[in-house]
């Protein structure tokens, strides 16, 4: 997260009139040039400001296009997944009328098996009775149409040959029918297999496409869930623009005020507010690298300072400090001697504190829940001026910076 505003804050608060931060006694003015450099380098944050902004605005274009694909690919999903339950609905009522047929063949098929066996079983005990009687032996057809009485064993074997006749074309036709209902049943059930098989494969794509929606759901409430925070902080860095745009024009009217006055009068009072500065010891003694107290309990940092890419997102963004673990609510506590020089409350940032250290050394801290102490005011190392709060990610943790002059340093390097 790009940290311009603050930095604009601590320029301005570095270009304060002197009298308002030194020796009540003597006023030091700034010179024009002071005012030209701040507005420049004001100028050149609020230009940082304005790429930040754009590069989250095509950010927010790409989530808008991922958005749209996303919910066209989830109606997609629900146009295929309704076909596929109205083919399944057809092929499960189609295989359930197949079913009827087959039960109704199998019924037909179990009718004939039974009619053949009764035949069989018929014809077995009429050749038994005829055999007894000595009717079944080979006779000729025109001596049996000859024969005077019925009663005539050659007429009774003619009748006997007859009825075999009869039983061997009923059983010709019955096992015909049995086989064709067989082949019939066996043909209905292959059938009915196959569309179970379509069934179950039509049923496994739904089954995957259910999946597929619910991955594409979850992937669309991220991108819904990274534009609102995209949407926040590009109303934040739009705030943060605005407000910087002030404190240029700010600068602007001062370097114009600061021309009208005497240039003798400006190198008198400059050169009287830096004596006093050397002088004064209310901001404690002068700090070098690793001598900063750590101003939580926590040591534990979830954000480094210095340039960090998303790579899901191919971003890059640029942290002017550090994120330092707190729990909402802990003790925030002065990194060394000094005077709060601001408290103030910023987009992205929540309610920050300025301190002014000796030798031109600031620190920052920000996202506060509460304040302890009152601007102007003198804090020892380690007084307590707030408690941390979240960032507007709504993250527990307490942002610190270290600025000297109006250079930043890695807070890594300051703290002991």
């Amino acid at each position: 997260m790009l940290k311009v505003t603050i930095a604009a804050l601590i320029l301005l608060v570095a270009s304060l009139p002197a009298e308002s931060k030194r020796h009540p006694r003597k006023k030091h003015r700034p010179t024009t040039s002071q005012f030209a450099a701040e507005r420049s380098q004001n100028e050149k944050a609020l230009q940082r400001l304005q790429q930040e902004i754009a590069k989250y605005e095509s950010e927010l274009h790409e989530h808008e296009k991922k958005e749209r694909q996303s919910k066209q690919n989830i109606r997609a999903f629900d146009k295929r997944t309704a076909n596929l339950k109205a083919m399944i609905a057809r092929l499960q009522a189609e295989a359930s009328a197949l079913q009827g047929t087959k039960n109704e063949v199998d019924r037909n098929l179990h009718v004939t098996a039974t009619t053949l066996d009764t035949l069989k079983q018929a014809y077995a005990r009429s050749s038994r009775q005829l055999y007894m009687d000595g009717a079944l032996t080979p006779i000729n057809p025109n001596e049996f149409l000859l024969a005077p009485t019925s009663s005539d064993p050659i007429r009774m074997s003619y009748y006997a040959q007859a009825i075999a006749r009869a039983h061997a074309m009923n059983r010709s036709r019955l096992d015909s029918m049995k086989q064709s209902l067989a082949e019939s049943s066996n043909e209905l059930a292959g059938t009915i297999e196959s569309e179970k098989e379509q069934i179950g494969e039509h049923q496994t794509e739904a089954s995957t496409l259910e999946e597929k929606k619910a991955a594409e759901t979850e992937q669309l409430s991220q991108i819904q869930t990274r534009k609102a925070a995209l949407l926040k902080l590009i109303a934040a860095r739009k705030a943060s623009e605005k407000q910087l745009e002030g404190i240029i024009a700010n600068l602007i009217a001062r370097e114009r005020a600061e021309r009208i006055a005497s240039r003798s009068e400006r190198r008198t009072r400059r050169g009287a507010a830096a004596r006093a500065f050397e002088n004064d010891g209310g901001l404690g003694a002068m700090r070098a690298p690793h001598t900063l107290a750590w101003p939580s309990a926590s040591h534990h940092i979830l954000q480094g300072f210095g340039e960090h890419r998303n790579a899901d997102l191919n971003t890059v963004t640029m942290n002017l400090g550090i994120d330092i673990a707190a729990k909402q609510g802990s003790v925030v506590r002065a990194a060394a001697e000094g005077k709060v020089a601001l408290i103030s409350s910023l987009p992205s940032y929540g309610t920050i504190i300025v301190l002014e250290h000796a030798g031109g050394l600031h620190t920052v801290y920000a996202n506060l829940s509460s304040v302890t102490v009152r601007q102007g005011q003198h804090v020892g190392a380690g007084t307590i001026i707030g408690t941390s709060g979240v960032s507007d990610e709504n993250v527990p943790q307490l942002h610190f910076e270290v600025w000297s002059g109006k250079a930043r340093q890695n807070p890594m390097g300051w703290l002991r």
